[in-house]
């Protein structure tokens, strides 16, 4: 009965391709030799690596409270000529009509105008808010992108208009 039984396990594990190379099995009548398998025995696999860091399961989750979320506070200060711009040190991942708000932006002299940009990382199309003018904007102004999502520089520029360079500092914040 056993020897019986230990021909049914390795003809099984013959059938399925599990590692039976040159298995053999005999009862008392008859001496049965096990066959290879029709298909490959599997000698190793290959493995996927998965990520070990803990971004591999992240999942962004709504804002459920009344208080708006802050992912970066940055500042732009600096002197700029006529139609030039200063960007922003990081990018930021931006949505199409998602908001940057300005904390503080004032400049001078006072009779120059500004306006606050996105450039887009990967090709550098540039989107512009129509010019500020009077040295300040007021805090808590927003300004959104009308471009497409992406990575973004934000930006401070002065327009072709200008006639004389302009000290900006400013404080934004998503």
């Amino acid at each position: 009965m056993l020897k019986k039984s230990l021909v049914t396990v390795i003809g099984a594990a013959s059938i399925l391709g599990i590692g039976v190379e040159g298995a053999s099995a005999s009862t008392s009548t008859s001496t049965n030799t096990i066959n290879q398998p029709s298909q490959p025995i599997v000698q190793s696999q290959e493995l996927v690596a998965l990520p070990t860091t803990s971004d591999f399961n992240k999942v962004e989750t709504k804002n459920e409270s009344s208080l708006p979320s802050t992912r970066a506070t940055f500042n732009i200060s600096t002197s700029l000529g006529i139609n030039s711009y200063a960007k922003s040190s990081n990018t930021f991942y931006i949505n199409n009509g998602e908001t940057v708000t300005i904390n503080s932006c004032t400049w001078n002299p006072s009779g120059q105008n500004i306006q606050i940009g996105f450039i887009n990382a990967k090709t550098g199309t540039q989107y512009w808010t129509s010019n500020y003018s009077g040295g300040s904007i007021s805090s808590g102004s927003k300004v959104s992108l009308g471009g497409p999502a992406g990575e973004y520089y934000v930006a401070v520029g002065t327009p072709s208009t200008n006639n004389a360079r302009v000290n900006v500092t400013s404080q934004f914040k998503f």
